[in-house]
Order: C-alpha cells, then structure tokens, then sequence
C-alpha cells in the first residue's frame, strides 16, 4: 500500500466542486479497506449552499457496499444565515462592509435568492463571507486530522470548483486568499525573513461550457460569470488586487499579501472539452476524470528520473517567470499584470475494467442467490429460476402431508389446541388434561359416591351440576372459557409466534423458499377462515346431540326411577352406569360446545395476526425482489460496451474479453454446486444480520437493499473471485486480477502494431482545455520574447505503466512498450515512462500544460462576448440592468474597475494615435518639447523633433521626427509609447510653468495660431478643404482647448 508522504487537503465549493470530491472519495473507498483509509493523510471539506448531497441514504454514494458519503465534520453549509438577515444587520458582519455596500441596493440587486446563490457571483461571495470563520475552523480541523496521521510537515491543498454558477464562483477568490493566510498554510519570502509551511496550493476550477448540457440550468450570468471569476483570480493571483478580508480582521480592511510568495501556487483550468475536441459528460463523466487526475496525484510517488517533472509541473514548482508583465508600462517600470502560473491536464486510463468484472459477476451470482432464496427453483438448463415451483399446501396445513410432516403440533394449530382441549399456552402445560381425561375421571367417581345415597340419580346430577360450574378446571366450564376468551390474544400471539418461527426456520435452513412462505401463509389463512366455518358447524351439531343426549337422560333416568326394588337390586348398578355414561358425554358436549365458542373467537383474532404475519412476509419478499431486480438493472449496465481496440479517444480505454466474461458467468450460473454453495453462506449472512430473534420483523428490520448489497460485495465477491481464481488457472485465460501489460502483449503482438499504439496513445491524450494558437505565440512587450515550450506552454506527459516481476516475456513487452511510447512524438512534447505502477489492471497517462496566461484559452473571448452583452448599455439591456449585471458579476465593486485586462492591449494605429494624440503633439511644439532645428549630420538638414541632452555635458542634440510637422503622426517613432511620454511632458509643464490658464492661454493659443497658419496650412498645400488639414485644424482646435480648462 501506498501512503502519500505529505498531508492532502480536497476542497470542494459548490455543486461542481462536490461531485469532484464525491468522485474522489468514492475511488479511495473502491481502492482501499476501511483500516487502510485510517492511515491515509487525505482530508475533505465541502463547501455548499445547499445539502444537496447529504441527504441520509443516498445510493449514488454506495461503493461495494459501504456508503462512502461525506461526514457531517467535512461539510460546511453557508446559506445558514439569510442575505436579508445580512441586509438587515450589515454592521454584525464587518467582514463584508466593503462586499456588500449599500444594504438596500445589494438587496434590491440580489432580489430573492432561490436555488444555492442563484448563479449570483456577489452572493456567493456574500454568503460565503458570512460564514468565513467556520470555513478557516473547518480548515484547521481537517489540517489537524490529517497532519496526525502524517506526522509530515508539507501539505498540497487542492481548491476544486466551478465559475459558472454563483457559489463557487463567488467564493473561490475568498477560498484560495483565505487559505493562503492561514497561518499553518501562509508561505512568505525565506530570503526576506519570512517562514515558510511547505504548503503548495492549487485551484482546479471549471470554466463554463460553451453548449451545457442538455437540463443544465443555464440562467443570463452562466458564461459572463466566467470571465468575471478568471479577472478576478487573475488579479489575486499576480497581487494586482487585494480584495476585502471577510474576517474583518485587516487594520486596511484589505488582505494584505506582503511577503506572501504566492497566493495560490497555480491555477489549473478545465472544460468538458479537451484539446483534441473530445466532450465529456459535465454531470458524471468529467467530476470522476477530474478526480481521477488528482486521485493519481496525490498517489504517485517522486522518482528524479521519472515522475518528478510532472509533480512539479503541476505543483507549479518549476515556474520561472509566475507573471506576463503590463505591455503598457514604462521601460524599467515592470508590473505584474497577468498569472501566467496557468495550466491544465488530462488523463486517460488504459484498463482492464477489473473491478466492472468483479461486478458483473457478483451482481450475476448475487441475484442466483437471491432467486434461490424466494423461489429455489433450479433447472439444469436456466439456474435458479425466476418463477416458482408447484406446491399443494392444503394437506401440509391440515396435518395429512407424509413427506413434509404434520406442523400443527408444533404451531399448536390443531382443533384440540383450538379448543383448549390441550393447552396452547406454555404456562398451562400441566395445570390440567383433556376434556376426555377430566370427565372420564370425575364422573365414575361421582357415580360411587352417588350409589351410596338414597337418590343416586339427583345426586350423580348435583355433581355433574357442580363439575360443569365450577369443578372444570377448578373454576367450571363456563367461567373457564371466558377467562380464555379475554386472553385470546395472547393465545392467537403463541400460535402465530410459533407459525412464524417455524417458516422462519424452513426457510433458514433452505427446506422452504421465502415465495413457499408466502403460499403456505395464503394457505393458512385460508385454513383458519374454513376452521371458523367448521367450529361454527361443529358447535350446531354438537347442540343437537346434546338435544338428543338430554332425552336418552330423561328415559334413563325415568327407567331406573320407575324400576322396583328387585329390578333394581338385579339391575340397578348396570341401570346407573348407563346413566352415568350419558350424564359424562352430555358433560363433555356441553364443554365442546364452549370450546368450539371460544375457538371460534381465537380463530377471528388470529386471522388479523396471521394477515399481519403474511405482510411482515410480503414486506421480506418484496425486499429480496426488489434486489432482484435492481441485480437485474446493475448486471444490465456492466460489461455491455464492445471493446474497440482502435479507438483511443476515450478517457478511460478498456481492454477485456467481454464474450468470454459472460460465457464464464453462465457456465458458474450453471453450476448447482457452486450456486448452492454462494446461496447458503448470502443466507448465512443475511442470518447473521437478523440475529437471534427468528421473526419477519426483525428481518424487515435488518435486512433491506443496502444490507443485501454489501452482503454482495463481501460475501459474494469473495465466492465468485475464488470460483474464478480455482477455474482459470493460467494467467492467459484469467479474467481479473491480470496484469494490463499480458493483455496488451496479446492485442499488440507485432512491433509496428506496438508503434501504433503508444503513438495513439499519446497523441490523443489532451487536457481539458483548447487553447488559441495566436495568443499562445503572441510575444508581449516588457517581457521575455515567447518561446513555445519554454517560457510559455510547456507540456509533459507521464505515462505510469505497472510494474512486472517474473514473466520474462511480460517484462520483455513492457520494456518495448517503454520504448515505443518515449519515441510516439517529437520534440515539442516530452514523454516520461513510470514503471512502478501499483494497479496491475492500469496503465494511466498523465498530460499536463503549464505556464501560460489565461489569454490563451480559446473559449475566452467567447466568455468576453457574453460578458460585455451583460455590461454595455444597449438597446436588448438598459442602463439599470447593466448596473446590476456590474455588481452581481463581480465580488465587490462594480464592473471590475481596476482589475487587470486579460487580453493583451490591441496596439493602435497610427490614425486613431493622431486623432487622440496630435493636440497634445501641437501643446509640445508651441511648449518648446518638439522643435525645429538642425539634425546635425553636416548636411545642414532641418527636421521637426524632440531634444535629447547628454548626461555628462548637457549638450542638446535633436531627435528627428520628421521634416514637415504634419508628417509628424506618420513616422516611425510615433507610436503610443512617444504620445504617452509627450502627453505627460505637456501634462507635467501645465502643472508647473503653465498652472494659471490664463497666462498659458494668452502665451501659446497665438503660438497655436502661428503653427496652423505659418506651417500646417503650406504643408498642405494651402487647401483648407484638405483632409490632411482638416484633421490638424481639429487637433489644433482640441489643444486650444486643452489650455483653455
């Protein structure tokens, strides 16, 4: 395992910024285990103004498993606080004076804000102000984790977001300056006595896509946000601009850069288009290339050799000249105008898409199980079958099924349970026996002591009398029953108990399948509603037997009354043993017939608890097909792309067998053996899971589709991997956990194919950017002349390949492929091969451009376009509408005043320079700066010009211009430079010789005069009418003037 030597920290602002992190860290939960993450220096702060991806349970978070969402500790939330409770208390918030201005206009600017911050840059920002303190706490928080972990004293902080929308657009000046200052991050000036942290920081941020995709919610602001954000950063990063401290902390109010070395280190740009022209999907696709670029970052070990120069590129380490001076500053006076510690980068992955494997197998296997779970239906031809078997469970449920066994013991379910006549509940065991027994018992006894009395008949009647009222279980028959009758529910709760702990354990130990429960359930219920009709038939019928006993009694009773005293000497014990047995089936009868009440009662309430019984049921098997079919969708999306070895175009270019994946999954779909074997250890775990307590709640409550799909990526994963492992022995039949470079070796067996593919590789691999070739080789006046990839687009490309022990063949491809891919381009771009790769399955390509101004981005005068539609007062948007559009594009101010001009300064021609600049040519003649004199080369030649005196002697030697003073604004030396300077030497003279107007105006408006008509009209050949004069006659008129105010 691989842990980086330096503490990480991912911030992300916004939607744009979140999903990079989502992305990052769900690839950390794909790579490592729960112990190796605990050891990784990485630290995560998301930064929104909505919760969008926090809500609880979110399964787009789920990897092999686990859910790997943020914690609540990594997330900061900054529409906590209203604008309006802002708006309506400015001076709680010092931090923001400065941003937010007039409350009322801020307010009525900003109107109601909906959705996030509405694509509103100002209030982003706003929001983000408000809540500055908790982003720097939140900072140290994760610094502190992370640096425990580490123990390392460096840090690389990587900002990612979008500058499209208003939330990270609107923070993102704020985010990188903040963390700047903080002082474990601040990074000043050594050789000025500064400290210094190690702490490297780079902004990854995304610039507006030129077509968004299609739902994308595009409002007016979408590109103009993005110009607006690049001129800000521009001018924080080259410290043109020092932007209000939102802490409110400043003695200035303003950020203070002194001694810092670099606000951020660099500034890493990108789109959903690359270079080559390849688009990206901006909602899924990009996020994940974005942060597998910084997931391959953060993991590549240095090596001086190989890996070094791209870490530094895009660390921005080897950066020599950070800034492209203003074009139009004075020689010797150098000022940083634009960063040009810019770059961009890009990746492609070459794979075997080994974990999409594993996937397709588990997800495979995983539903086998599951169908074996709720139908265990096999077929030798199809697997587990999605349908059930047939099963009659009429016999079962009455007790008459041989092979299954008779259950109603055991669910105490049967009619003598039903009735009482033994006992449902476990605390009446014992306490009494059948009515057989208890009647059997008691009346012969009653009998012997009635003989012995004068009237045995009436008296054998009192003791039935009395056993049915209160001998009966010794409170009577009667009594009894109604004491039951008031606890049927705790009877109808042992049965239903004893009913569900038996499915339970069917089903547990695969004698019954969760669909047979359901049926079997149907069945019961069924049962139960024909028992009540049955107890109901069987109370009528035992009423008219009791009808027909009561007159066998009466004749009995007459016949022994009736009976002499020799009939009954002869006959009279026999005569009242007959009795006797009439007297114990009427007793027994008339208990039945309470019994059949009460079981009538205990029927009707147990209906309900088995209806409920039958839905805790329904509720499991509507869980387990639920992740049959969400098996069915996943399995569906994996493994179904056909590779195409020839296109290289790709992010992510993926190299397997795809019929052989699926044929193999068949063969084991196939396997009985294998499938029981993966169906008993998932039920095993879902077992596990649902604990002691055998009951459908339970399961319900236990078992749901997350539990059922990280029993997948545990349990099955490991069966289906060891039953590939223990198939395909040899290495060239493996379907994962194989080595990239075997795979290749088989699609590139030739070395011209080999050429073909490293040059595709490479030329292929563009970052996400498209830069304009015109301002790339624009050479810059007050700077370095371009040199294309040395002082200005430089490029690198870092290809990681694994590395191979044994297999001399594998290593021998490996170094051929090593070779072909340092030789796939020319000299413009260089090549670095890495063979220590760790992921055996990958070989990644790492591209990066660096050291470039923004002006290069091709998309940039695009963004110009949209933004100065928002902000020229036209006859589509008025002046009020511009005014708002300059507040909410911008963090503070209006429009951007002040703020460095991306684009280089167009030069201008030489008829726009004499119209703005031939007044002032005009004021330096008559001033005496421009004169007319000899040009000293012994020819005796006169010429218009300025003087020039040495340093040492202080001789005043002339400067030719040219030799009529209306060609003046044609020759070579008058360019904007020359105006400027003769504009300030004017300047300079009418604050000093030439303060009182009045007196300038009564000295030189005549030497004005003289110069029009002396001069400027002869040199034009006395044609008023003339162009050439009429344009000096306005210059003269401008200077005139110029003097007069």
């Amino acid at each position: 395992m691989n842990i980086p030597q330096q503490n990480h920290i991912l911030v992300g602002l916004g939607g744009t910024g979140g999903k990079v992190l989502k992305a990052f860290k769900k690839r950390l939960f794909q790579e490592f285990t729960p112990e190796e993450r605990a050891k990784l220096p990485i630290g995560f702060l998301y930064v929104d103004t909505t919760d969008e991806m926090m809500h609880p349970g979110d399964k787009s978070w789920y990897v092999r498993g686990e859910n790997a969402q943020f914690n609540e500790n990594e997330y900061l939330f900054i529409k906590g606080i209203s604008l309006d409770e802002i708006f309506a208390s400015p001076s709680s918030y010092p931090g923001l004076k400065g941003v937010v201005g007039d409350p009322e206009v801020m307010q009525k600017s900003i109107g109601t804000l909906g959705v996030a911050a509405g694509q509103m840059r100002r209030a982003g920002r706003i929001l983000f102000g408000a809540n500055v303190s908790m982003y720097l706490a939140s900072l140290g928080n994760v610094y502190e984790k992370v640096s425990k972990i580490s123990k390392a004293s460096s840090t690389c902080i990587y900002i990612f977001g979008g500058l499209a929308g208003g939330t990270g657009s609107g923070s993102i000046v704020d985010v990188v300056a903040q963390t700047r200052m903080f002082p474990s991050f601040k990074e000043e000036y050594q050789s000025k006595g500064g400290k210094a942290t190690g702490t490297n920081i780079v902004a990854y941020v995304m610039v507006p896509e030129i077509n968004p995709p299609a739902g994308w919610a595009m409002g007016p602001r979408y590109h103009a946000n993005g110009y607006a954000a690049l001129k800000e950063l521009n001018a924080l990063l080259c410290k043109a601009w020092k932007p209000y401290d939102l802490t409110g902390m400043s003695p200035t109010g303003r950020l203070e850069f002194d001694g810092v070395r670099r606000i951020s280190d660099g500034l890493m740009v990108y789109s959903n288009e690359n270079e080559k022209g390849m688009r990206l999907d901006s909602h899924h696709e990009l996020p994940q290339v974005v942060a597998d670029f910084a997931y391959n970052k953060v993991f590549l070990e240095f090596n001086e050799f190989t890996t070094a120069e791209l870490i530094r590129s895009a660390n921005f380490e080897n950066i020599d000249e950070p800034n492209e001076m203003y074009e139009k500053a004075k020689p010797g006076n150098l000022i940083p105008f634009r960063i040009k510690a810019v770059g961009s980068f890009g990746i492609k992955r070459v794979v075997v898409p080994e974990e999409e494997i594993k996937e397709f197998f588990t997800y495979s296997l995983g539903r086998q199980s599951l169908l074996q779970l709720r139908y265990n239906n096999w077929n030798d031809d199809l697997g587990f079958r999605n349908a059930p078997a047939n099963v009659d469970w009429a016999d079962y449920v009455k007790g008459q099924d041989r092979k299954l066994g008779n259950p109603l013991e055991n669910w105490r379910f049967s009619d003598k349970h039903l009735m009482l006549d033994i006992p449902i509940l476990p605390s009446d065991e014992g306490k009494w026996g059948s009515f057989q027994a208890y009647w059997g018992n008691v009346v012969p006894k009653w009998l012997e002591d009635a003989q012995s009395t004068s009237q045995p008949i009436a008296k054998l009647n009192e003791l039935c009398a009395k056993g049915l009222q209160t001998g009966f279980r010794a409170v009577g028959v009667s009594d009894f029953f109604s004491g039951k009758k008031e606890a049927r529910e705790k009877h109808a709760d042992e049965i239903v108990q004893r009913m569900e702990s038996d499915l339970f354990d069917k089903w547990a130990n695969g004698t019954f399948a969760l669909y047979n429960l359901l049926e079997l359930s149907d069945t019961i219920i069924s049962e139960t509603q024909e028992k009540v009709k049955q107890f109901e038939d069987r109370s009528v019928k035992l009423r008219q037997l009791l009808d027909k006993l009561e007159q066998e009694r009466q004749a009995k009773a007459k016949e022994y009354n009736d009976a002499g005293l020799i009939t009954r000497g002869l006959k009279g014990k026999q005569m009242l043993a007959g009795y006797a047995e009439i007297m114990q089936k009427i007793c027994q009868r008339r208990t039945e017939v309470e019994a059949c009440g009460f079981a009538v009662d205990l029927l009707k309430v147990l209906l309900g608890k088995e209806n409920t019984l039958r839905s805790r049921l329904e509720e499991f098997v509507g869980t387990v097909s639920d992740a049959i079919e969400s098996s069915d969708k996943h399995v569906g999306a994996l493994c179904k792309d056909k590779v195409d070895t020839d296109n290289l175009e790709g992010t992510v270019i993926r190299y397997y067998d795809q019929p052989k994946v699926k044929s193999f999954t068949e063969t084991m779909i196939h396997s009985r053996k294998n499938q029981e074997n993966i169906s008993t250890a998932v039920r095993q775990e879902i077992l596990k899971l649902i604990g002691t307590e055998k009951t459908f709640v339970r399961a319900n409550a236990a078992i749901d589709l997350d539990a059922l799909n990280s029993i997948f990526e545990k349990t099955v994963r490991e069966k289906v991997i060891s039953i590939h492992d223990n198939t395909l022995i040899e290495d060239r039949e493996k379907l994962i956990n194989r080595n990239i470079l075997e795979q290749l070796s088989e699609n590139y067996s030739s070395a011209e194919d080999l050429q073909q593919f490293a040059k595709k590789v490479v030329s292929e691999s563009g970052v996400l950017a498209r830069f304009n070739p015109s301002e790339v080789g624009k050479s810059v006046k007050n700077n370095t002349i371009t040199n294309v990839g040395v002082n200005v687009m430089r490029r690198i490309v870092l290809v990681n390949i694994p590395k191979v022990e044994g297999k001399e063949k594998v290593q021998k491809f490996a170094a051929n492929l090593k070779t072909a891919l340092e030789n796939a381009t020319d000299a413009s771009l260089k090549v670095m091969v890495d063979m220590t790769g760790e992921r055996k399955n990958e070989i990644t390509v790492l591209s990066v451009a660096s050291y470039f101004p923004i002006r290069c981005l091709q998309n940039l005068t695009f963004y110009k376009e949209k933004f100065d539609y928002l902000t020229t007062v036209t006859s589509t948007v008025s002046e009020s509408e511009v005014r708002k559009n300059k507040i909410l594009l911008f963090g503070e101010g209006v429009g951007g005043e002040g703020l460095p001009d991306l684009f280089v300064a167009k030069e201008k021609q030489k008829s726009q320079l004499r119209k703005e600049y031939m007044s002032w040519v005009i004021l330096a003649y008559v001033m005496g700066i421009i004169k007319y004199g000899d040009v000293m080369d012994g020819t005796g030649r006169k010429m218009f010009g300025t003087m020039e005196a040495d340093e040492d002697t202080g001789f005043e030697t002339l400067k030719p211009l040219s030799a009529k003073f209306s060609e003046i604004g044609f020759c070579e030396q008058f360019t904007e430079d020359f105006c400027e300077d003769i504009k300030e030497q004017v300047e300079s003279k009418m604050k000093k010789e030439y303060l009182n107007v009045e007196n300038r105006v009564n000295e030189l408006r005549p030497k004005v005069q003289e110069l029009l008509n002396g001069t400027l009209l002869p040199e034009t050949g006395n044609n008023q009418g003339a162009p050439e004069f009429q344009e000096l006659l306005a210059a003269a008129k401008e200077a005139i003037l110029t003097l007069k105010n």
